[in-house]
């Protein structure tokens, strides 16, 4: 019995405790400073990208290669 006794003692001193700590933060915490009046929303600006788009062409893998070989092949011989 004395130990249940002991765990809702713990619990009921537990949440006193937070609700002490919770009331002193919000106690101590400044005021939220006055509202501003509404200004203009910041736009950045930012340079468009350049019409003229050049691609130019990939190089073609090299003729060396076998196209039969697999990985794990042996091509040395």
């Amino acid at each position: 019995m004395k130990a249940r006794l002991s765990i809702v003692a713990g619990l009921i001193v537990g949440v006193a405790v937070a609700g002490l700590m919770l009331g002193g933060l919000l106690a101590l915490t400044p005021d939220p400073p006055a509202l501003a009046s509404p200004t203009q929303p910041f736009v950045i600006v930012t340079p468009s990208p350049s019409p003229k788009v050049t691609i130019r062409p990939t190089a073609s893998p090299s003729p060396s290669a076998s196209p039969s070989a697999l990985p794990g092949d042996d091509i040395t011989s």
